[in-house]
């Protein structure tokens, strides 16, 4: 995979997938469980079977956090979705109210 735009664009594609296929995955994921408590185990294997034929990249669990500012997926606070590195500079030039940097 390249730099970090391409990786920007991969995560782009995975959450719009994640949002096309939510309904799909809950249905048959709700399908498997009920058909595991009924103990028809056929049917639950004919629904994971079909679970298994949706792309990987919609699952919810693939998604990563970025930073809306720089794209970077490490060190994200999930209360301002910015990285560390942003956060400190915005400390420094007293652009996020409450915040100095020390």
């Amino acid at each position: 995979m390249g730099g970090l735009a391409a990786r920007v664009e991969k995560a782009k594609k995975r959450a719009n997938l994640e949002a096309k296929f939510f309904e799909e995955r809950m249905n048959l994921k709700e399908g498997i469980r009920q058909a595991s408590i009924a103990g028809d185990s056929k049917l639950a294997f004919e629904l994971s079977q079909k679970l298994d034929r949706i792309s990987r990249d919609s699952s919810s669990v693939r998604q990563r956090r970025r930073c809306k500012f720089t794209g970077r997926s490490r060190s994200v606070y999930s209360k301002i979705n910015a990285s560390r590195l942003v956060l400190r500079e915005s400390a420094a030039y007293g652009i996020l109210p409450g915040l100095r940097k020390t």
